[in-house]
């Protein structure tokens, strides 16, 4: 069976949040992706 999870967090713990996931995770490596997202303003 595989889930999908789906978070948004600040840049500033991203690594922290990939470090707890990766604890949690059942399996040794989970697939990971990591989409940036800006503001429309910012461009």
């Amino acid at each position: 069976m595989k889930e999908k999870v789906e978070t948004v967090c600040d840049i500033k713990i991203v690594k922290q949040v990939l470090k707890r996931l990766r604890e949690v995770h059942p399996y040794e490596e989970p697939s990971i992706n990591i989409i940036s997202l800006i503001d429309e303003k910012d461009l």
